[in-house]
């Protein structure tokens, strides 16, 4: 069993006490922006969490574990950014709302897209964005204010999280 850092109680399952209990937990830390940060030494790097989490097909929380882990390890800072949706389709919906809550991922505000959101992330940090979406839609929008160069691919190869 685990402890509540909210209530103290003891959980047996984290997803229904956080809905009986503290329902105010429930998709916060919504934001309009990704704010502006740095680690140390660590290199800040926006992530597509949506495109990792369906990375290999439904989604996964797995896979934005993998993601974190992989970018800590090689030394950065990660920001994952995810859309609203992504709460209601991912396998594990209390475990994202843990990390939304660790302040490990940003949820974009329902009246954004995840896409915008990540790329002026991006724009505001001055770092790379791991995505294997083009954002094709986007590049006339941004025109030369953030430079797609910056797109980095990425792939999940046992367990790993590999940066093209």
């Amino acid at each position: 069993m685990v402890k509540c850092k909210v209530c103290g109680r003891r959980m047996d399952d984290p997803e229904y006490h956080v809905q009986r209990y503290h329902p105010e937990f429930i998709g916060t830390r919504k934001t309009t922006s990704v704010r502006k940060r740095r680690v140390g030494s660590r290199r800040v790097i926006v992530v597509d969490g949506n495109n990792v989490a369906y990375f290999g097909g439904s989604p996964s929380i797995r896979n934005l574990k993998i993601a974190r882990s992989g970018l800590i390890k090689q030394g950065y800072d990660p920001i994952i950014v995810v859309s609203s949706a992504l709460l209601h389709r991912i396998d594990s919906r209390g475990e994202l709302v843990r990390m939304v809550n660790m302040g490990w991922v940003t949820v974009a505000d329902d009246s954004e897209s995840d896409d915008v959101e990540a790329i002026e992330g991006a724009m505001r940090n001055r770092c790379e964005l791991v995505s294997n979406d083009r954002f094709m839609e986007y590049r006339s929008l941004y025109g030369n204010r953030y430079d797609f160069t910056k797109l980095r691919r990425f792939r999940i190869v046992d367990g790993r999280f590999v940066l093209d």
